[in-house]
């Protein structure tokens, strides 16, 4: 029984884990992250934006700096460059390809980031800066300090969760505030430098997938706000490429990984919708859910019981063992212990076993 138990809790447990990245299925390719990539799916994901991007402007992924320049259009088309909160920071190598792209009036690029570290690319290319502070709404409890109103102007407004504002903006045109009791922070500018524009946002949860598709007391999403801030930048004839390369995830490859995501991905999607309403209630919930299954997975061991006659009881489970031998549907319940711990189905199953064995009587073994 307790090598039962152990292959449920597996199976549970692998559905949820695998579910996220199962989800993430393209072109048969899967990749597992727990972060802001455009291949993430969950939550916290950034998938949905990058979807959305793709039907309006056919955007593409990119897993390597070096295939910027593959697409590089010549003449005057340029590359519109999505950075949605790194977990690698760029290298030296990396920005001289981005350098070079942008010298050459064939690169644009916005990159959202409450975090610090995109801030080495953003200061050599922009000379920006984003500060890495949390802002939390004074007064506000129970997760809701953490919700902010975010005003971008003509673009319309939105919420972010734990964004950031931008610490230094060299001389950029303001695009998106904040109002943190009574004082304006500023979340997202644009930057034009001899001809190479940036959009600097700090804040990547605007546009991950839990405030594209939020719960409706969050309100109507953020999609129209992401596409809006990201037209700031398209043109006709360029290329929008969104960045893979520089988040940390394991990479599995299998054909069918389409197929699988319906299914595999319903447990991780409400785990993570959970989560992200109420961490503490979500924990409750599959504590809650786990002791019922254990409850369930037990054999009825009637010894356990304080009350009632325990020589009918062991008569009583004794019938049932022996009458499993010759029938499949008495087996079946001996197998997965569920029904003996079920007061009436019990009951069904010794006058089952009184049939089987051909034993006339047992009422008095029925109450157990």
């Amino acid at each position: 029984m307790r090598a039962r138990a152990i292959l449920l809790f597996a199976i549970i447990t692998g559905l949820v884990l695998s579910g996220a990245a199962v989800d993430a299925a393209m072109r048969g390719e899967l990749r597992i992250y727990t972060s802001t990539s455009p291949s993430n799916p969950s939550v916290f994901g950034a998938s949905g934006f990058y979807e959305a991007a793709r039907e309006a402007y056919g955007a593409v992924l990119v897993r390597s700096i070096g295939e910027l320049e593959e697409l590089a259009v010549e003449g005057g088309a340029s590359i519109v460059y999505v950075v949605i909160a790194p977990d690698k920071p760029f290298t030296y190598e990396e920005y001289l390809v981005l350098s070079s792209l942008a010298s050459q009036g064939r690169l644009k690029i916005l990159v959202m980031d409450e975090t610090i570290v995109s801030n080495w690319l953003l200061e050599r290319l922009v000379g920006a800066r984003v500060s890495g502070e949390e802002l939390v709404v004074p007064g506000a409890s129970g997760g809701w300090q953490y919700i902010v109103d975010v005003d971008c102007g003509p673009l319309g407004r939105g919420l972010a969760s734990k964004p950031s504002f931008i610490e230094e903006a060299a001389g950029g045109d303001t695009i998106c505030t904040a109002d943190i009791a009574g004082e304006e922070r500023v979340l997202a500018v644009k930057i034009e430098r001899g001809g190479f524009k940036a959009l600097v946002v700090a804040d990547s949860s605007m546009c991950a997938n839990f405030m594209l598709d939020p719960p409706p007391w969050l309100g109507g999403g953020n999609k129209g706000l992401c596409l809006g801030l990201l037209g700031l930048l398209v043109e006709p004839g360029d290329i929008v490429v969104f960045d893979d390369a520089h988040y940390k995830g394991i990479p599995l490859y299998f054909k069918y990984g389409q197929a699988l995501a319906g299914l595999a991905a319903v447990p991780a999607r409400a785990l993570s919708s959970m989560w992200a309403i109420n961490p503490y209630a979500t924990l409750a919930s599959l504590i809650a859910v786990s002791t019922a299954l254990s409850a369930l997975a037990r054999p009825w061991r009637p010894l356990e019981r304080p009350l009632g006659d325990e020589m009918l009881e062991k008569l009583a489970l004794y019938a049932i063992q022996e009458a499993a031998r010759r029938d499949p549907i008495l087996r079946a319940a001996l197998t997965f212990g569920v029904a003996l711990r079920l007061r009436p189905l019990r009951r069904l199953l010794i006058e089952r076993a009184y049939r089987v064995l051909g034993v006339k009587g047992g009422e008095g073994l029925r109450a157990y």
